[in-house]
């Protein structure tokens, strides 16, 4: 019986085309994974994002192009001392009532909130309409504010729809926080004298 030495015996695996005779002498198949696209055609995941890219460009240049045409009716109010109107040398810039001023030149509705009137039904609505104006200069006197449009548009007498902040926190919060006014969102308003009965 021969030995064969240890140098003469094959490493593990060793056939024909490397591959311990299991494809026959045939070197292995490549995985499809790394294949390479026929030149001029990409891939279609490269394609996809291509066109993913193209069509995130195209709508962040029209969002560009929108805002450049149809700025918002955004608007940063200057620090003011207001006053009532009553009292205002100029009616460019006061406050009519708990809910309504005019902002350079023009009478606006406050947005979210409802104040009694001023010339009340009775007695009690006519005090707490004269606390809740006062409550209001008192904010807008404060310092700047933004003021921007209510997606309602106008109320019901036209006078556009603005909401008012400073800080994140509205005019309407403000004087609702503070029990002068009421929240409103357009239903009937309350009746500010029934307490009174």
């Amino acid at each position: 019986m021969r030995w064969r030495s240890s140098s003469s015996r094959k490493p593990c695996g060793a056939g024909p085309g490397g591959t311990g005779g299991l494809t026959g002498g045939g070197p292995l198949p490549r995985p499809a994974r790394f294949g390479t696209p026929a030149k001029g055609r990409p891939g279609r995941l490269t394609s996809a994002w291509r066109w993913l890219a193209l069509a995130t460009l195209l709508a962040l240049g029209a969002l560009w192009l929108v805002r450049l045409l149809l700025p918002v009716d955004r608007r940063e109010v200057p620090a003011f001392i207001w006053q009532p109107c009553a009292d205002a040398p100029s009616r460019d810039r006061c406050v009519v009532d708990g809910d309504t001023i005019r902002l350079d030149g023009e009478t606006v509705r406050i947005a979210g909130l409802d104040a009694p009137e001023l010339a009340g039904r009775c007695e009690a609505e006519r005090i707490a309409a004269r606390a809740a104006r006062d409550a209001l200069i008192g904010w807008l006197s404060e310092g700047g504010f933004t003021s921007a449009p209510e997606p309602g548009g106008n109320d019901r007498y036209g006078r556009p729809l603005r909401i008012l902040s400073r800080n994140g926190v509205s005019v309407a919060d403000a004087l609702v926080s503070r029990g002068v006014a009421r929240p409103y969102a357009g239903e009937a308003r309350l009746d500010w004298c029934a307490a009174e009965g």
